[in-house]
């Protein structure tokens, strides 16, 4: 008895549920109270857009046919248009989203409303959306009278009609244009998805194909600068149709006017997508007219400079540089020569070395050598004689290797080395295309087998308190600071001037954190400039338990980033940064111009044009002299100017120069102090001239 209760009332428990889930599945398709009451004002009182099927729209502005794809795993929704042309996603959206947020201002009874006065029959413009388990419709009517700036709507959904006012703000998003959502990407793949590009305008004719990795070939099989192919792509990938054309009327125009020709082949499909560009668009003179061809043909106006950027590239497709991979792709660096080998590899805190020796390599460091090697500027070779130039049986290689490109998990690119030649110049060959280059004798530094990775970045290191003396010689000046008994720095040459603090202070720290971002050669092999120095500084320092006291830094010829200079007694040849080359020809003297308090004086001239203005001292301030009908605000001025005079730099040492023009000043300020037998002080300003980007004016004290 007791079983036959337990399974009528399992029996029963089941039934309700079922019951349940029927009751459920049966209403699912209609908006439940909680849904109709949050959506009481919305044009539609239920919309599950995730189940969207379809979408038309007529309108003023034509007929709009809308689709929905299915797409896999839950992937982004796609949408295509009459004649499964893919539809722009974004403008898709928007207007789903628009049709699922719109709202009624105020809405009527049906049963009251004159559908013909409203404009509802025939309506002005009509929108069909169809779901999954549902259809949605929607009329739009007249504009009415109040409030302005609405339009009389009608919907259906469910058997259920609502009419009421709508913004017509809001119409305007409902009823679109069906151009603004056609595609607006002419080309719309990525710099990778191509195999080959061909365009024609007028004589010029180009034929380009992927070579290896990531290198582009022409039509003899000879790579191009891969950096223009791809800056081409990237702005046709970027390029926009600004206003669509009747297909018709714009062919019809590029046959007339002579149009660039250009054809696409793309690498998964080998598919073929043409593009014309020529005609002034109708609308814009300015513009181009564009057509493609292939799938989806369509016709645009463009950017005006789209034919004009086929041809800037044609012209810049030479390629003379050593490699086509980029620093940032290279995982391993393999250079053997004279049965040497340097070998870096990339690692997850910077680089690697393994040969010649094993050691970490900063990341900034081992970047450094490989952009030398990539950006190294190279001559071709035509009609090379491959045996005079070492290169028949090649005397070293440069291996750079990558996993980064696509389609390719290990990439090789190969440099073959010929012979050096007598002016350092280094013979090359790119094993890809067979093209042979000559790199000049400072390119080629970076193809050798050295130890400069295994430098420290450190040049030169001590405390200001350590520094006695220091002596700098360039050009024609020279000068010498000495540590005085008080222990403060002095100014022995040039003799009688005074030191700027800030100057020597500045100099010396720079000094004793010396380092370098790049070393560029083991020892000096007579072409770095140091047989006559730009610069030569001997610094004398407080003896160490070890090394030496006295420090000689040479500072040769220019190079990328600052000049070459190297440290007596220390091997190896670094770049010494531009900032420090100027800090130590900038002269050490003193930037004020008038050292003494203007109280000190008695009488200031200041002469200009062929006049004279005096000023004397009068109390703790200046007046002008008799006969001057200037101001006591504009003598204020003056002096206020006098007294911040100060200059941005001295500049030389040594009699004046013609062309700085202070033999014939446009200004004179002669200062006569109030103590008997001092001498005047006289400024004298020059010519005007640029001084690190800033207007200046020569002078003489």
């Amino acid at each position: 008895m007791k079983l036959e209760r337990s399974v009528l009332i399992n029996s029963a428990v089941l039934l309700l549920a079922l019951g349940t889930g029927a009751a459920l599945f049966v209403t699912r398709e209609r908006p439940t109270t909680s849904q109709r009451e949050a959506r009481a004002h919305n044009l539609f009182a239920s919309f599950p857009s995730q189940e969207l099927l379809s979408l038309q729209v007529r309108s003023r502005h034509g007929t709009l046919e809308l689709e929905r794809k299915s797409t896999p795993d839950g992937g982004s929704p796609q949408y295509t248009l009459k004649g499964n042309i893919p539809a722009d996603p974004e403008a898709a959206e928007a207007l789903i989203r628009a049709l699922e947020m719109g709202a009624f201002l105020r809405q009527f009874q049906v049963s009251e409303v004159d559908r013909a006065k409203f404009g509802l029959e025939p309506a002005q413009a009509e929108l069909h959306a169809r779901f999954a388990r549902a259809e949605l419709g929607l009329r739009a009517g007249k504009a009415a009278l109040t409030p302005a700036g609405t339009t009389y709507v009608e919907t259906t959904a469910g058997g259920e009609t609502r009419v009421g006012l709508v913004k017509t703000e809001t119409l305007k998003e409902l009823f679109p244009n069906p151009d603004d959502l056609r595609p607006t990407a002419l080309i719309p793949h990525s710099v990778s998805e191509f195999a080959a590009i061909h365009y024609r305008d007028g004589g010029l004719d180009v034929a380009l194909h992927r070579g290896q990795g990531p290198a582009w070939l022409d039509q003899k099989n000879q790579r191009v600068r891969r950096d223009t192919v791809e800056h081409l792509l990237l702005e046709l990938g970027t390029l926009k149709a600004e206003s669509f054309l009747e297909l018709g009327a714009a062919r019809a125009a590029l046959d007339r006017d002579g149009a660039l020709s250009a054809t696409f082949t793309l690498k998964a499909s080998n598919q073929e997508l043409g593009l014309r560009v020529g005609s002034a668009c109708p609308s814009n003179p300015e513009k181009l007219v564009a057509e493609r061809i292939g799938a989806n043909p369509a016709a645009a106006c463009v950017v005006g400079g789209l034919r004009r950027a086929f041809a800037e590239a044609a012209q810049k497709l030479a390629d003379s540089s050593p490699f086509a991979l980029h620093t940032d792709e290279i995982e391993s660096l393999l250079i053997e020569r004279n049965q040497k080998k340097l070998e870096l590899t990339r690692s997850e805190r910077g680089f690697s070395l393994t040969s010649p020796a094993r050691a970490d390599v900063a990341l900034n460091v081992g970047n450094a050598r490989l952009d030398a090697l990539l950006q190294a500027e190279a001559e071709p070779v035509s009609e090379p004689d491959l045996g005079a130039l070492g290169l028949n049986l090649p005397l070293g290689t440069v291996r750079l290797r990558s996993s980064s490109i696509e389609g390719n998990p290990r990439f090789d690119e190969v440099l073959e080395l010929g012979r050096p030649r007598a002016d350092g110049a280094l013979p090359v060959r790119r094993r890809e295309d067979g093209k042979v280059l000559l790199l000049p004798r400072e390119a080629a530094r970076a193809y050798v087998v050295d130890s400069t990775l295994l430098r420290p970045a450190k040049v030169l290191e001590f405390g200001p308190s350590e520094l006695t003396s220091l002596e700098i010689s360039w050009d024609h000046e020279r000068e010498l600071l000495r540590r005085g008994p008080g222990g403060s720095f002095e100014l022995s040459e040039p003799r009688g001037l005074s030191h700027d603090g800030a100057l020597v202070l500045e100099l010396v720290q720079a000094l004793g954190t010396l380092s370098t971002e790049r070393w560029v050669a083991d020892s000096d092999d007579g072409s770095f400039g140091f047989e006559q120095p730009r610069v030569r500084a001997k610094l004398e320092l407080t003896p160490r338990d070890a090394g030496t006291s006295a420090i000689t830094l040479l500072v040769g010829a220019n190079t990328a980033g600052g000049a070459f200079a190297e440290l007596s007694g220390s091997p190896g040849v670094f770049v010494l940064e531009k900032a420090l080359v100027t800090r130590l020809t900038t002269l050490l003297v003193s930037r004020a111009l008038i050292s003494e308090e203007l109280s000190a004086f008695a009488r200031i001239e200041l002469a200009h044009s062929g006049k004279t203005l005096t000023l004397l001292k009068q109390g703790s301030g200046f007046v002008a002299a008799q006969g001057s009908d200037l101001s006591p605000a504009l003598v204020e001025r003056a002096i206020e100017a006098l007294r911040n005079l100060r200059a941005e730099a001295a500049v030389h040492t040594g009699p004046a120069r013609a062309e700085e023009g202070t033999n014939t000043p446009t200004l004179t300020v002669r200062l006569t102090s109030s103590a008997s037998g001092n001498l005047p002080r006289t400024l004298r300003f020059g010519t005007a001239d640029t001084f690190q980007e800033q207007r200046v004016f020569h002078a003489r004290i």
